[in-house]
Protein backbone atom coordinates (compact mmCIF):
# COMPACT_ATOMS: atom_id res chain seq x y z
CA UNK A 1 0.00 0.00 0.00
CA UNK A 2 1.44 3.37 -0.96
CA UNK A 3 0.56 6.65 0.68
CA UNK A 4 1.06 10.12 -0.83
CA UNK A 5 3.76 12.32 0.66
CA UNK A 6 3.13 16.06 0.62
CA UNK A 7 6.23 18.28 0.42
CA UNK A 8 6.05 22.02 1.07
CA UNK A 9 8.82 24.53 0.46
CA UNK A 10 9.11 27.50 2.78
CA UNK A 11 10.87 30.76 2.00
CA UNK A 12 14.57 31.50 2.21
CA UNK A 13 15.56 34.16 4.70
CA UNK A 14 15.90 37.71 3.38
CA UNK A 15 19.33 38.06 1.76
CA UNK A 16 20.03 34.28 1.53
CA UNK A 17 22.77 33.96 -1.11
CA UNK A 18 24.64 30.64 -1.00
CA UNK A 19 28.19 30.62 -2.30
CA UNK A 20 28.39 26.87 -2.97
CA UNK A 21 25.96 24.18 -4.17
CA UNK A 22 26.25 22.53 -0.74
CA UNK A 23 25.18 25.74 1.04
CA UNK A 24 22.18 25.93 -1.29
CA UNK A 25 21.28 22.27 -0.61
CA UNK A 26 21.61 22.79 3.15
CA UNK A 27 19.46 25.92 2.98
CA UNK A 28 16.82 24.14 0.92
CA UNK A 29 16.72 21.22 3.33
CA UNK A 30 16.06 23.64 6.20
CA UNK A 31 12.91 25.06 4.57
CA UNK A 32 11.39 21.78 3.30
CA UNK A 33 8.63 20.14 5.30
CA UNK A 34 6.72 16.99 4.54
CA UNK A 35 3.75 15.00 5.71
CA UNK A 36 2.51 11.48 5.13
CA UNK A 37 -1.19 10.69 5.04
CA UNK A 38 -1.73 7.65 7.25
CA UNK A 39 -5.26 6.36 7.66
CA UNK A 40 -4.68 4.98 11.15
CA UNK A 41 -2.24 3.45 13.59
CA UNK A 42 -3.05 0.81 16.19
CA UNK A 43 -1.66 1.51 19.68
CA UNK A 44 -2.10 -0.71 22.69
CA UNK A 45 -1.37 -4.00 24.38
CA UNK A 46 -4.14 -6.07 22.80
CA UNK A 47 -4.48 -7.48 19.30
CA UNK A 48 -6.38 -5.15 16.96
CA UNK A 49 -9.67 -6.29 15.45
CA UNK A 50 -9.90 -7.73 11.93
CA UNK A 51 -11.10 -4.40 10.47
CA UNK A 52 -7.92 -2.69 11.79
CA UNK A 53 -5.44 -5.01 10.04
CA UNK A 54 -4.62 -2.53 7.26
CA UNK A 55 -2.97 -0.15 9.76
CA UNK A 56 0.39 -0.69 11.49
CA UNK A 57 0.50 -1.81 15.13
CA UNK A 58 2.71 -0.07 17.70
CA UNK A 59 2.33 -2.22 20.82
CA UNK A 60 2.63 -0.56 24.23
CA UNK A 61 2.91 -1.99 27.73
CA UNK A 62 0.44 -1.20 30.52
CA UNK A 63 2.32 2.08 31.23
CA UNK A 64 2.15 3.24 27.61
CA UNK A 65 5.81 2.47 26.85
CA UNK A 66 6.70 0.97 23.46
CA UNK A 67 7.44 -2.76 23.59
CA UNK A 68 9.70 -2.92 20.51
CA UNK A 69 11.49 -0.51 18.21
CA UNK A 70 9.42 -0.50 15.05
CA UNK A 71 5.93 -1.65 14.20
CA UNK A 72 4.00 -4.80 13.37
CA UNK A 73 2.08 -5.43 10.13
CA UNK A 74 -0.62 -8.02 9.69
CA UNK A 75 0.58 -10.86 7.45
CA UNK A 76 -2.07 -12.73 5.52
CA UNK A 77 0.59 -15.35 4.73
CA UNK A 78 1.01 -16.24 8.43
CA UNK A 79 -2.36 -14.91 9.71
CA UNK A 80 -0.41 -13.07 12.41
CA UNK A 81 0.89 -9.62 13.28
CA UNK A 82 4.63 -9.79 12.43
CA UNK A 83 7.74 -7.61 12.54
CA UNK A 84 11.10 -8.46 10.99
CA UNK A 85 13.81 -9.10 13.58
CA UNK A 86 16.32 -6.21 13.44
CA UNK A 87 19.42 -8.47 13.40
CA UNK A 88 20.40 -10.52 10.37
CA UNK A 89 20.51 -14.32 10.50
CA UNK A 90 24.00 -15.62 11.23
CA UNK A 91 25.11 -12.64 13.38
CA UNK A 92 27.26 -13.85 16.29
CA UNK A 93 27.39 -12.02 19.63
CA UNK A 94 28.65 -12.74 23.15
CA UNK A 95 26.08 -13.70 25.79
CA UNK A 96 27.10 -13.46 29.44
CA UNK A 97 24.19 -15.09 31.14
CA UNK A 98 22.20 -18.21 31.75
CA UNK A 99 22.25 -20.51 28.72
CA UNK A 100 18.76 -21.79 29.54
CA UNK A 101 17.18 -18.42 28.61
CA UNK A 102 18.81 -18.05 25.19
CA UNK A 103 15.81 -19.58 23.38
CA UNK A 104 13.56 -16.89 24.90
CA UNK A 105 15.73 -13.88 23.97
CA UNK A 106 13.96 -11.24 21.85
CA UNK A 107 10.64 -13.05 22.21
CA UNK A 108 11.90 -16.39 20.91
CA UNK A 109 10.71 -19.73 22.22
CA UNK A 110 11.61 -23.39 22.47
CA UNK A 111 9.73 -24.67 19.43
CA UNK A 112 10.36 -25.82 15.88
CA UNK A 113 12.17 -23.18 13.84
CA UNK A 114 9.94 -21.55 11.21
CA UNK A 115 9.59 -17.99 9.95
CA UNK A 116 7.38 -17.14 12.96
CA UNK A 117 8.22 -19.73 15.65
CA UNK A 118 11.25 -21.02 17.49
CA UNK A 119 14.27 -19.28 18.97
CA UNK A 120 15.91 -16.18 17.52
CA UNK A 121 19.30 -17.16 19.00
CA UNK A 122 21.25 -20.39 19.44
CA UNK A 123 24.59 -21.29 21.03
CA UNK A 124 27.40 -21.62 18.50
CA UNK A 125 28.70 -25.02 19.58
CA UNK A 126 31.91 -24.61 17.56
CA UNK A 127 33.04 -22.05 20.20
CA UNK A 128 32.23 -24.13 23.31
CA UNK A 129 35.42 -24.43 25.41
CA UNK A 130 37.43 -22.59 22.73
CA UNK A 131 39.25 -19.27 22.82
CA UNK A 132 38.45 -17.25 19.69
CA UNK A 133 41.35 -15.78 17.77
CA UNK A 134 41.21 -13.61 14.68
CA UNK A 135 41.32 -15.74 11.53
CA UNK A 136 44.73 -16.07 9.92
CA UNK A 137 47.59 -18.51 9.44
CA UNK A 138 48.06 -19.31 13.15
CA UNK A 139 44.35 -19.73 13.90
CA UNK A 140 43.85 -21.87 10.82
CA UNK A 141 46.75 -24.19 11.70
CA UNK A 142 45.99 -24.56 15.42
CA UNK A 143 42.20 -24.87 15.38
CA UNK A 144 42.13 -27.50 18.14
CA UNK A 145 45.07 -26.28 20.24
CA UNK A 146 44.37 -25.62 23.91
CA UNK A 147 45.89 -22.32 25.00
CA UNK A 148 44.37 -22.11 28.50
CA UNK A 149 44.47 -24.83 31.13
CA UNK A 150 42.77 -24.96 34.49
CA UNK A 151 44.69 -24.73 37.73
CA UNK A 152 46.67 -22.37 39.93
CA UNK A 153 48.99 -19.90 38.25
CA UNK A 154 47.02 -19.79 35.01
CA UNK A 155 45.20 -16.69 33.81
CA UNK A 156 41.66 -16.19 35.03
CA UNK A 157 39.11 -16.86 32.32
CA UNK A 158 35.51 -15.69 32.13
CA UNK A 159 33.22 -18.05 30.29
CA UNK A 160 30.69 -16.56 27.87
CA UNK A 161 28.43 -18.07 25.27
CA UNK A 162 28.77 -17.21 21.61
CA UNK A 163 25.25 -17.04 20.25
CA UNK A 164 24.13 -16.77 16.65
CA UNK A 165 20.92 -15.40 15.13
CA UNK A 166 18.83 -18.22 13.70
CA UNK A 167 16.91 -18.10 10.43
CA UNK A 168 13.64 -17.13 12.19
CA UNK A 169 12.41 -13.97 10.45
CA UNK A 170 9.53 -12.49 12.40
CA UNK A 171 8.51 -11.43 15.85
CA UNK A 172 4.82 -12.12 16.54
CA UNK A 173 2.24 -10.12 18.43
CA UNK A 174 0.77 -10.95 20.83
Amino acid sequence: MSEPVTIAVGEFAQGFCPSTPQEYADGLAEILTGSLAITGVNFGSTEPTADQRSSPLLPKDANGNPLYPGYFSYSTTYAKWVMLHPDFAGKVVLWEGDATVINALDGGETAALTATTGPFWEIVTAFVDKVPVGAGAVAAINVNASVVTAGAGNPQVRGVHFIRRTARLYRRFP
